[in-house]
């Protein structure tokens, strides 16, 4: 899992830095998926998904 997070935070500062907001938006939805997965947190999952329904699309 750890190249898996690794390729998603690089990827995240090349969207941030190419202010390439949907593509961060993208990213940052699956570094959460794949964090929840890893601690088997289906449940927190869902409220992150929920939350961040309700964040601002400009925020980084």
């Amino acid at each position: 899992m750890l190249p898996e997070f690794e390729a998603n935070l690089a990827a995240q500062q090349e969207a941030v830095n190419d202010q390439d907001v949907d593509r961060f938006h993208a990213l940052d939805f699956t570094f959460h998926q794949l964090l929840c997965r890893c601690a088997h947190a289906d449940a927190a999952f869902d409220i992150i998904v929920e939350q961040k329904s309700q964040m601002p699309e400009s925020a980084f």
